[in-house]
């Protein structure tokens, strides 16, 4: 009526198959529960008991049997361990095959990049170091008398100037 009761333990921690064994239940009635619930045989109560710690020395078949379950649980937990690590092997692989492959393709482009790895262009915003030595070392630079020359120039050429001139 209730299939999940085979998994409910009471107060004491007890499974169906724990309580089987207490009450010298009948060979079927504890080989139905195995078939049911083969990792019960594996199970602690709050007392660290399992199932078969209960089991009467006349039950050599019974104890035969969880035996037999209890390989065949652990045979199966081990397939699955293995599976999980083969597979986490192979996703661990593929991941460095990958990250070998990124790292070749950065290598080539550095290689190529200081291959043709050209000067980069003076910024002429700031004077460089150079520069401005060559600059304080000039008595007249020919940026800055550029434009007097022009404004001295402009001078002369003023009308005004021309009739100064003119008339003296």
């Amino acid at each position: 009526m209730y299939p999940e009761s085979i998994h409910c333990k009471d107060l004491d921690g007890n499974l169906p198959l724990h309580l089987s064994f207490q009450h010298n239940s009948p060979d079927g009635v504890v080989a139905f529960l195995l078939k049911s619930y083969p990792e019960a045989v594996s199970e602690k109560n709050n007392a660290g008991n399992q199932p078969v710690d209960y089991a009467s020395a006349d039950a050599c078949e019974i104890i035969q049997l969880c035996v037999d379950q209890t390989n065949k649980v652990a045979k199966r937990e081990e397939e699955k361990l293995c599976q999980a690590l083969e597979s986490e092997k192979t996703r661990l692989t593929e991941i460095l095959s990958q990250l070998s492959d990124i790292r070749g393709e950065l290598d080539h482009l550095r290689k190529t990049k200081t291959l043709t790895a050209q000067p980069e262009p003076i910024s002429r915003t700031r004077p460089s170091p150079v520069e401005e030595e060559l600059v304080d070392k000039q008595e007249s630079p020919k940026v800055v008398n550029t434009p007097k020359k022009q404004k001295s120039d402009r001078k002369l050429r003023l009308p005004w100037m021309k009739k100064k001139v003119s008339a003296a």
